[in-house]
């Protein structure tokens, strides 16, 4: 019938292919609605992460740079490190609640990172050796951390 229809030129759809392809039409937008608001979760929930990463990340290249370039490891431990320059200034780094501070010498104390849970040094004399650890939570309730190793070069 359709065929006959369309051979004398009578165009149209009929009301079942009009619902037939709303619903695929209304499908559709269903589908690409959810992805969109699973992107928005996922940069939601991504954004924070990154910060606290970035944070712990700038807390550490920090600590690193100050100890490649100490002359001697004075302190290290939970929560504080303290470390003697070239100048024979003293640089350090502490916790003091979440946040993790530097000082060096008598300079006014600098906030280097937010949202640090633990911060922990160890240093091996025999090899030069500074070994850092940190923690942070990010807003929600994720904890992560990172590590790294650092040799003294100056030492005497």
């Amino acid at each position: 019938m359709r065929l006959w229809r369309w051979l004398k030129g009578e165009r149209g759809f009929t009301a079942v292919e009009m619902l037939a392809v709303l619903m695929l039409l209304g499908l559709v937008v269903a589908v690409a609605y959810s992805f969109q608001l699973l992107s928005y979760d996922f940069l939601r929930t991504g954004e924070p992460q990154a910060q606290a990463q970035a944070d712990l990340r700038r807390l550490l290249d920090g600590v690193a740079r100050d100890a490649r370039q100490a002359r001697s490891v004075v302190l290290a431990g939970q929560g504080e490190l303290q470390l003697l320059d070239l100048d024979g200034q003293t640089v350090r780094y502490w916790l003091d609640g979440e946040v993790a501070w530097r000082q060096r010498g008598a300079d006014p104390a600098q906030e280097v990172a937010r949202g640090v849970t633990a911060f922990s040094s160890s240093y091996d004399p025999q090899n030069r050796l500074l070994s850092l650890a940190a923690e942070a939570r990010e807003e929600g309730s994720r904890r992560f951390g990172l590590a790294s190793q650092v040799r003294v070069r100056n030492q005497p």
